[in-house]
């Protein structure tokens, strides 16, 4: 069973157990292999994704979490899944399936996203800390952050920290140490009252939005060490206030 532990005021427990369970968890796998069938016959997945199926199964599990924190039900529901990759799309198109509105958004308008998701679902391009400037006030239900990069900020940030003179590595320091900040009120913008975000990381090289910030943010925290039960992850749950 999953440790977890509330990092808020709030008495309520949320228990993710129910989601984690096997048989729920493969079926959900079952389904996503259909989504990745019928992507794989129109786009080539590259040589480097060749663990592939260590990937369908943290999504696996990431996926059947989504859908137990919405009450089992996402008809109707708008979930943004943050750089959704190949297998986020997979993800993507099986929440949409089932009458989700799903948003992709990347701050890299790639290739990746030429072919259009299903249901309707559209991509959107930004960066975390101005995701408001293309998702409008409180219209999501729900925002899933999958392994984030150990530096998630725009290239020119790492650029002039690494490269820049004094003051502008000054400059970028600040923005860096702001970040987790800019991202939590961002989430908080876009998000409706009850909405949640779900952030998975890897203790270990990932990028984790700081707790505080969040929770500063107008947010109840629960942290869940996942760690062993889900291959290479934790879990951060929030839910805005």
């Amino acid at each position: 069973m999953p440790q977890e532990r509330c990092s808020s005021d709030a008495e309520l427990n949320l228990d993710v157990e129910p989601f984690l369970l096997k048989e729920r968890v493969r079926r959900i796998q079952n389904r996503l292999d259909d989504c990745k069938r019928k992507r794989v016959r129109k786009i080539k997945t590259p040589s480097n994704e060749s663990n592939s199926h260590f990937h369908l199964d943290s999504y696996s599990y990431c996926t059947s979490v989504l859908i137990g924190l919405l009450g089992d039900n996402v008809k109707d529901k708008t979930i943004v899944e943050i750089g959704p990759g190949y297998f986020g799309r997979y993800m993507l198109d099986l929440l949409a399936n089932d009458g989700a509105m799903v948003i992709g958004l990347d701050r890299v308008d790639g290739k990746l996203y030429k072919k259009p998701l299903c249901g309707g679902g559209k991509y959107v391009i930004a960066p975390m800390e101005k995701m408001s400037d293309v998702i409008p006030r409180e219209s999501t239900d729900l925002i899933n952050i999958m392994h984030m990069n150990p530096s998630p900020w725009d290239w020119d940030v790492g650029r002039a920290y690494s490269y820049g003179n004094f003051f502008q590595r000054r400059k970028v320091k600040l923005a860096i140490e702001m970040y987790d900040s800019l991202v939590s009120k961002q989430l908080n913008f876009i998000l409706k009252k009850g909405g949640y975000v779900t952030v998975w990381y890897c203790p270990v090289g990932d990028f984790r939005l700081r707790p505080a910030d969040v929770i500063k943010a107008g947010f109840t925290h629960w942290e869940y060490d996942t760690f062993m039960r889900i291959p290479g992850y934790c879990l951060d749950v929030y839910q805005k206030q």
